[in-house]
């Protein structure tokens, strides 16, 4: 991978690589968690906490039989053991489950796939019983025949912790990468008459391991492959291929998604929701039959039933929306609330303001909220009407039912039902000319 970040904490799906890896071990209710961490691992350790975790240093890093090495002693001989990778993002916890419910009938299990392209994998060997008895390493499979298999190791095993122990002592380091691989116990454990299982993994997809930029975007595709077929089978999708889920989302029913719409964090949409094309919703909640407009922005937001948002509107975060609402082409509004039936159709932005009922909010309006130092709070009752191009400079408060007229610098608080406006007065300057190019 390039750059200085560490692998593991590539953003995949919303997420870093690793932080998947411990959803799908979450989901078998482990007893513990202990990760090994080697390159860059106090980077690893401050931006996925995971408080239930032990961490094990691997100073050195002399492959992954010496990874595991570094954990071991921290476990009971007894302890039932499933080792995995930071770096397999994809795999399910239904997996791990079928590798863990194998130990019933065999003290260690590997975890196999058949893929088309078997290029980077080891290769599992069998004997002429067909059982498992060797991996041999991508690199080191340099014979045709043994480059040709197409039943690989995933990397998934388990154990019990005493026979990892034995089996990882047995294991030397020579091999072209000059490391104790992890995947030379099995042939160590063949050698030693263990009873060895093998659980096939038939989505070979899941088996995606990161090592390369491209193996990358080959994960995040197929995370978003699996992630939208399951949106799929609630809402409508224009085109599968053009939406992006990085999220956990859930949705009502009779929800349209056109093109290009990307999902982000925990978003919750309600029943008969439209969502334009080439929207972004992140953290937010919109509720039934509600319309958002194509080319809108919601972050941390709450948006109530039958509202319009957009087109090209931006709700940032702590914004609340209520019912009935119309957020227009070109409006930002952030930490505000905005009740309901209130209208803010063009060219606006609302910052820091609690907006009443059935306000209606011109063209051009800004409420000027931060005097360079500190933010500052506007008022709007209910059924004010605000005339279009006005500034109005908080902390101010205007009385419901007030008018303001357009163009208007508001600096006090405008009384309730009354007619405010701020205007200079205008004048003609005869004789002037416009300046003219030479």
């Amino acid at each position: 991978m390039t750059g200085s970040t560490p692998k593991v904490l590539f953003d995949l799906g919303g997420q870093p690589i690793l932080r998947h890896v411990l959803n799908a071990v979450e989901g078998i209710e482990t007893d513990s968690i202990h990760i090994v961490v080697g390159h860059q691992a106090e980077q690893v350790r401050r931006l996925v906490p995971h408080r239930e975790a032990q961490w094990h240093k691997q100073s050195e890093q002399l492959g992954t039989a010496h990874a595991v090495a570094c954990a071991l002693p921290s476990l009971d001989d007894d302890t039932a053991v499933l080792v995995t990778y930071g770096d397999m993002p994809l795999l399910r916890a239904g997996t791990y489950l079928e590798v863990t419910a194998a130990m019933q009938d065999f003290e260690f299990v590997v975890l196999t796939a058949k893929v088309e392209r078997p290029d980077g994998y080891g290769r599992i060997l069998r004997d002429r019983n067909g059982e498992l008895c060797r991996i041999i390493e991508h690199a080191d499979a340099t014979h045709p025949q043994r480059r040709a298999l197409k039943e690989v190791n995933v990397g998934v095993i388990a154990a019990r912790a005493a026979l990892l122990r034995e089996l990882i002592n047995r294991v030397g380091n020579e091999n072209k990468q000059k490391e104790y691989y992890l995947t030379d116990c099995l042939e160590a454990a063949a050698a030693g008459g263990v009873n060895i299982g093998a659980v096939r993994l038939y989505d070979a997809d899941e088996a995606c391991g990161i090592n390369t930029p491209v193996e990358f975007e080959r994960a995040e595709r197929l995370l978003q492959e699996r992630r939208v077929y399951e949106l799929g089978q609630t809402a409508i999708l224009k085109d599968a291929s053009r939406i992006d889920v990085r999220g956990e989302v859930t949705v009502g029913r009779g929800v349209v998604f056109d093109i290009g719409v990307i999902l982000e964090g925990q978003v919750v949409i309600g029943d008969d929701v439209r969502v334009g094309p080439y929207t972004i919703i992140k953290d937010a909640a919109i509720a039934n039959g509600t319309r958002v407009e194509p080319f809108s922005h919601i972050e941390d937001a709450q948006i109530g039933r039958n509202c319009r948002i957009g087109p090209y509107a931006r709700v940032r975060p702590d914004t609340v929306v209520k019912d009935d609402v119309c957020i227009g082409n070109f409006v930002e509004v952030k930490k505000s609330r905005i009740d309901d039936g209130s209208k803010i159709n063009h060219l606006s932005y609302i910052g820091d303001s609690d907006v009443g009922k059935k306000v209606n909010v011109g063209a051009g309006t800004i409420t000027c909220n931060y005097d360079g130092a500190r933010k500052h709070k506007t008022v709007i009752g209910d059924e004010v009407f605000i005339g279009s191009d006005t500034q109005i400079i908080a902390p101010v408060t205007i009385g419901s039912g007030a008018t303001i007229g357009a163009g208007s610098t508001i600096v006090r608080d405008a009384k309730a039902g009354e007619l405010t406006l701020s205007r200079s007065a205008q004048k003609t300057v005869k004789n002037w000319r416009r300046p003219r190019k030479a």
